[in-house]
């Protein structure tokens, strides 16, 4: 009896290895006997992470041993649900040369003929073929071959480089049928960023791809662009407009050309939830227009839902009347659907506010009507930036004092502002908050140091993703992806 595996029913096995933190230790139950074998290997295999930030060939030559087990086992493949890679991989051979598949180096000969099969069952041509075999020896193969084999994938979490070839040709060609198969037929969710590197610090190139995905329905990008410099990136042009199942686009620390914001527009069928943080033009220079994302949102006034435009932590620069376009946005009045709007006023009033001695007088107006009246809840950020903190202080009493005809359904404000402005300003913000409490409406003040000589730099944490930010993904290391905990002013009234 001492060595034979003890008789439990199904249902407890399966909930004492979910239990497990530790996969060695689920590995060691599936060599237990059959039946804890086919217990233990989708909980082992259920959610694949590759971590090893400290070398590069190790981290490749897991992709290289994954992709010819999931080649060689389907079985295994369909137990993947999600799939998480960091660091990140490299460049394809747009930017690094690879090794030719020849049989020569650390080439197990099986792991080779299995990679050499799995490239000429999907190369469309024999020059294809033969040029990949070349160059293939790199990760951005071994992903390009291994993800296509996991049908049940739920969600994705790749930090790539700057250009991927392979793997954009592989979501390209899945994406719009051109490769058919039952790949990606259950991805509703993909996180995409880049790997920092001293010599590249321009973030990542967008793969066009990854809108395709036949079901997918959020899509979180971080520090990504299209094309190079100023100039339209074709690829997106390319996408067949209000194709994409996409609810959720979430692009922060990003930064694209106009003419790119609206094909970005373009490509989902109904947006949801818009969410777009406008990069450091130190990342990734090009033009920004406010009137094209303005523009662009228009494709999706029946549905959105929720709707963030925001810019990074540190602050923005932009050259009004020279390169970019930052002039007021057309208001949101009927975008009847939109509940939530996360907003920095620059949007709404524009970069080029009047002096304080020539105060126009209907700029405190402008946040009021650019409302629509189904919204629930108005988030304001960067409330330390405008040129005259009155305008602010009006806007935010008008909103109240007119809320029942205008925004009745306005349940909270939440602003974003430095602590010391709140603490020389008491007084009005105590009249602000009492005249909130008279109408039902409550307000929220959040220190953003946005006046502060490191920004919070002390208090720094990794953000999470989403609306509230609840949604998380793997670290982005660096500190690429970190902002201070805004914490609640507490101001007596």
């Amino acid at each position: 009896m001492g060595g034979e595996v003890p008789y439990l029913a199904v249902e407890l096995i399966s909930r004492i290895l979910e239990s497990c933190t530790s996969k060695a230790t689920v590995a060691v139950a599936a060599r237990c006997s059959r039946q804890w074998y086919d217990i233990a290997m989708p909980l082992l295999y259920h959610r694949v992470n590759i971590n090893n930030p400290q070398s590069y060939e190790l981290r490749k030559s897991y992709l290289k041993s994954l992709a010819v087990l999931f080649l060689s086992k389907p079985n295994i493949a369909a137990h993947v649900r999600h799939f998480s890679l960091r660091p990140g991989f490299s460049d394809g051979p747009e930017w690094k040369s690879g090794v030719e598949l020849n049989g020569d180096g650390d080439w197990d000969s099986a792991l080779l003929e299995k990679i050499q099969e799995a490239i000429a069952s999907i190369s469309c041509s024999d020059e294809e073929r033969a040029t990949w075999l070349k160059e293939a020896d790199c990760d951005d193969t071994f992903l390009a071959l291994l993800l296509p084999t996991l049908p049940n994938l739920v969600s994705l979490d790749l930090m790539g480089p700057i250009y991927a070839k392979y793997m954009e040709r592989m979501l390209w060609r899945f994406g719009t049928g051109a490769e058919r198969g039952s790949a990606f037929t259950n991805l509703k969710s993909l996180f995409w960023t880049y790997e920092q590197a001293m010599c590249t610090p321009t973030g990542a190139i967008i793969n066009p791809g990854i809108f395709a995905m036949p079901f997918i329905k959020r899509i979180y990008l971080h520090q990504v662009h299209g094309g190079y410099g100023d100039e339209v990136d074709e690829r997106l042009a390319q996408f067949s407009p209000r194709t994409s199942t996409c609810t959720h686009l979430e692009l922060r620390d990003c930064r694209f050309h106009p003419s790119d914001v609206q094909n970005l527009f373009l490509m989902p069928k109904a947006l949801s939830t818009f969410i777009y943080d406008i990069g450091r033009d130190q990342l990734y220079y090009c033009t920004v227009s406010f009137s094209t994302i303005r523009q662009g949102l228009e494709h999706h006034k029946e549905t959105l839902e929720e709707l963030c435009l925001d810019y990074y932590h540190g602050g923005i620069e932009l050259e009004p009347g020279m390169l970019d376009d930052p002039s007021p946005m057309t208001p949101l009045n009927e975008f009847l659907r939109l509940k939530r709007l996360k907003i920095a006023p620059v949007f709404i009033l524009g970069m080029s506010l009047p002096p304080e001695t020539a105060h126009a007088a209907d700029q405190y107006l402008r946040i009021l009507d650019f409302l629509p009246k189904s919204i629930k809840q108005l988030q304001l950020t960067h409330c330390e930036e405008p040129d005259n903190l009155q305008i602010l202080l009006d806007a935010l009493a008008n909103i109240l004092i007119k809320k029942v005809t205008h925004v009745p359904t306005l349940h909270q404000i939440i602003v974003e502002i430095d602590f010391s402005i709140v603490e020389k300003l008491a007084d009005e913000f105590a009249r602000i908050l009492k005249l909130a409490e008279d109408v039902g409406t409550n307000i929220v003040l959040l220190n953003n140091f946005g006046c502060s000589e490191d920004k919070g730099r002390s208090k720094r944490v990794e953000r999470k993703w989403g609306f509230d930010e609840d949604i998380e993904w793997k670290e982005c290391y660096e500190f690429v992806n970190y902002r201070p905990i805004y914490e609640a002013i507490d101001v007596q009234h």
